[in-house]
């Protein structure tokens, strides 16, 4: 872009064009990468000061291993509540990337960073923002076998260029994107809330502990193998109220970039299906697979998997189709399920027993196979015994139900754009295209 064409106050420089009061400097040159400690699994023991580790900037909830005596220990591999680090090998979306470490106090362990900001050029929030952008841009440029696995050199690291402004714009910059991730976390909170007291509402409506108005009146409950249940209602085993048909066996050659969605296992998380890596075939070829065509409200169980808790690729996982996704096609390892009574409220009112604790447990139960991959039958899913209220009943439970993923959907769609605007606003931050000061 020649200096002709460029906005007023602004400059081009090699990370292009940026306000002209903003200077160019590089990771090496504003802030300060120190590599963790490598300890030995010799050097691990039971209790003491934490070894963090890529597991720990991962979950929360991991555990720690401990260095008994962290006498020994230089400052510069001493990890403080709040520091800032950068795990420069790991898997991208997860442990790859930027920190602030939420603690406990501990030693860092290899293939992390600790970075310290050069004070007089980049606050240490800023730093992570820039560091936040530096990850995206190397995270995009991850492709080949392992795509989701990254690494970068300290060495390239290092000499990334970044457009620093001043001091004061830094803190703004950084008060404002602060005041979008309050808002980020609130929603997340409330999610977290609504799922919470949905389970709770599901866990009493699903075995009758708590009656809607209209229904059981002056009646009372009997003791049954799963438990007590109202004595009004029957209880069944699941395959008795259910029709199916098996994936069909499609051939990767057969897949294009267009035509009828090919759902595939892979594609599934716990609850919905991920439009991301989606795979089709020709429409011309759509008739004879007309067997294998999902509609709205139809169920697709997952054959294969892994046990739980691994929620997202469980096996025995229960999906409902919603309308984005009727007329697709269903692959092998699932099995597409529809009631006998087929309704959209029958089939809603199914598939919450799927998301009960009861059912994981069931599943923990009848699988076969290890961790990573495991199986289970038809025969044993067909099984699971579920407590049966007069269709009249299952329709109102089901409203209610429903009624609340409606609730969190919004929610989580409001979540999502927001995440969006987020990411929107800081790049146009980062890069100076918007100015707060």
């Amino acid at each position: 872009m020649s200096s002709e064409k460029l906005p007023k106050g602004y400059k081009q420089t090699e990370v292009g064009v940026i306000p002209e009061d903003w200077e160019l400097d590089t990771i090496g040159q504003s802030m300060r990468l120190i590599n963790g400690r490598a300890f030995k699994p010799s050097d691990w023991t039971d209790q003491g000061t934490p070894i963090i580790r890529i597991q720990n900037l991962n979950d929360s909830n991991a555990s720690f291993n401990y260095c008994s005596d962290a006498t020994y220990i230089e400052d510069k591999h001493r990890l403080e509540v709040g520091d800032l680090v950068f795990a420069w090998s790991g898997t991208k979306g997860s442990s790859f990337g930027a920190r602030i470490w939420p603690g406990p106090c501990g030693v860092l362990n290899q293939h992390i960073f600790k970075i310290i900001a050069n004070k007089d050029k980049l606050t240490h929030q800023y730093a992570f923002l820039t560091l936040l952008k530096v990850q995206e841009d190397i995270e995009k440029h991850a492709h080949g076998f392992k795509a989701s696995f990254v690494h970068v050199k300290k060495a390239d690291l290092v000499g990334v260029q970044l457009a620093v402004p001043p001091i004061k714009e830094q803190k703004a910059i950084a008060t404002t994107l602060s005041d979008t991730d309050a808002l980020i976390e609130a929603l997340e909170q409330l999610i977290a809330k609504k799922r919470h007291i949905k389970q709770g509402t599901m866990q009493e409506l699903l075995t009758g502990k708590r009656r809607l108005p209209g229904f059981g009146e002056g009646k009372g409950y009997k003791q049954t193998e799963i438990g007590v249940i109202p004595e009004d209602w029957d209880l069944e085993n699941f395959g008795n109220l259910v029709d199916y048909t098996k994936g069909y066996a499609f051939k990767s050659e057969e897949y294009t970039d267009c035509g009828v969605r090919i759902v595939r296992v892979s594609d599934t998380t716990f609850d919905t299906i991920n439009n991301d890596n989606a795979v089709f075939i020709n429409a011309n070829s759509v008739y004879e697979y007309r067997k294998w065509k999902l509609r709205e409200y139809d169920l697709i169980f997952s054959t294969v998997g892994s046990k739980p808790p691994m929620y997202d690729s469980l096996v025995g996982k229960a999906i409902l189709v919603t309308q984005q996704h009727a007329g697709s096609l269903l692959n092998q390892n699932a099995v597409l399920i529809r009631a006998k009574r087929y309704s959209a409220e029958t089939q809603c009112f199914l598939l919450n027993h799927f998301r009960t604790e009861r059912y994981i447990n069931y599943i923990e139960i009848i699988f076969r196979g290890n961790a990573n991959q495991a199986s289970i039958t038809l025969e044993d899913l067909f099984k699971f015994k579920l407590p049966l209220p007069s269709s009249e009943e299952q329709e109102a439970i089901a409203t209610i139900l429903s009624d609340m993923d409606t609730e969190i959907a919004t929610l989580e769609a409001k979540l999502i754009k927001t995440r969006q605007l987020k990411q929107g606003m800081m790049h146009n931050l980062l890069t100076g295209r918007i100015r707060l000061v």
